[in-house]
């Protein structure tokens, strides 16, 4: 089973995704940290230096090659945070793994301008907050589980016990 986490900007997919790996003792993905392994620019400077369209064509691919990783066992991949408004992308995770929506209160991420001082978004908070709505929307739409804490571990417990009642 492939267990994706999605996420605002600033909500700790990584990190989250990093301590489920540990717990469970699987490998880890992560979209964005691929991304730039591979191009050797950040996603904000990709978005901006190749525009949205090439950005979201790197995302795709990875996730044809996660997706193509199932058959080796379960993993844990944590998803760029626009992947899942590609309608294409929404449906592979919807249908091809087990969709975890990492809910954050995006006032309390907004305090934090690091979370936002980056291409598209530029420091400008109205259009991170108008850009969270949309994801907020999309991430409603496909997740197989939502969880609401601010507490990591607590996500990755509650998380773990989800999983160990729901095999797949």
């Amino acid at each position: 089973m492939i267990i994706s986490l999605m996420g605002i900007s600033g909500s700790g997919t990584d990190r989250i995704g990093r301590l489920l790996s540990e717990k469970r003792g699987i490998p880890f993905f992560s979209s964005d940290e691929t991304v730039e392994k591979e191009n050797g620019a950040t996603p904000p400077s990709l978005l901006r230096e190749k525009g949205e369209t090439a950005f979201r064509r790197m995302e795709r691919n990875i996730l044809l090659t996660v997706l193509d990783k199932r058959a080796e066992g379960d993993l844990v991949f944590v998803c760029g945070d626009g992947m899942p408004l590609s309608a294409y992308m929404s449906r592979k995770l919807r249908e091809e793994t087990c969709p975890v929506w990492i809910k954050k209160s995006i006032k309390k991420i907004a305090e934090k301008k690091e979370n936002y001082a980056f291409f598209p978004y530029e420091g400008d908070r109205a259009k991170y907050l108008d850009g969270c709505i949309s994801r907020y929307r999309a991430y409603e739409a496909i997740a197989r589980y939502t969880l609401e804490t601010e507490s990591d571990k607590e996500c990755v417990e509650t998380l773990s016990a989800i999983l160990d009642g729901n095999k797949e």
